[in-house]
């Protein structure tokens, strides 16, 4: 489960630029175990082992310098910039009800308000206002849904569902190949 990206390097002591993806920056602390994903690379095999060292805002913007264990300084530094900080996802704490962690919408079987089946999450995408739910259509076209109570009238996910509400426009108005307001 990613818990941000590293952006550059910071200083020479092997401290980085880190831009949080959780809702909850504040668990973020000293000494917690992370796994470090370099640039590009998603398979576990090459990830290695961290702590958090020191993590703390670096004011406006929403960017945070982070220390790591391992990370003595800049030239190991400047290898991570663009990699991810990652936990398992089994070491998440519960939400609560409504709440949902990306990698959990993540292959949800798409219904619209008939129970139509729509499509499957292929990404959750983080944007300044809400998140969206990046749907890949039978037809292979995609559709963009907002994550909001509006759009996303419930997830199941013992069932692998998620129903949408009952917006107009929001996926109907199907082209002839399947696409709607879709890009391909």
């Amino acid at each position: 489960m990613v818990i941000g990206r590293l952006g550059r390097a910071h200083g020479l002591r092997g401290a980085l630029r880190f831009w949080p993806e959780t809702d909850y920056p504040e668990r973020l602390s000293g000494g917690r175990p992370v796994w470090i994903f370099p640039p590009g690379v998603d398979e576990p095999a090459v990830a290695r082992p961290s702590r958090l060292q020191e993590v703390k805002p670096l004011g406006a913007g929403g960017w945070w310098l982070v220390t790591l264990q391992g990370v003595a300084d800049r030239a190991q530094a400047e290898a991570l910039v663009g990699g991810t900080l990652r936990v398992p996802a089994s070491s998440l704490p519960a939400l609560g009800p409504g709440r949902f962690y990306h990698h959990q919408l993540v292959g949800l079987l798409v219904r619209d308000g008939r129970g139509t089946p729509v499509g499957t999450v292929t990404e959750v995408l983080v944007t300044g206002a809400n998140d969206v739910l990046a749907v890949r259509r039978p037809s292979g076209g995609m559709v963009y849904v907002p994550a909001t109570r509006q759009a996303v009238a419930a997830v199941d996910l013992e069932r692998g569902e998620l129903h949408l509400g009952e917006l107009p426009g929001l996926v109907d108005g199907e082209g002839e190949d399947g696409d709607c307001g879709s890009t391909s």
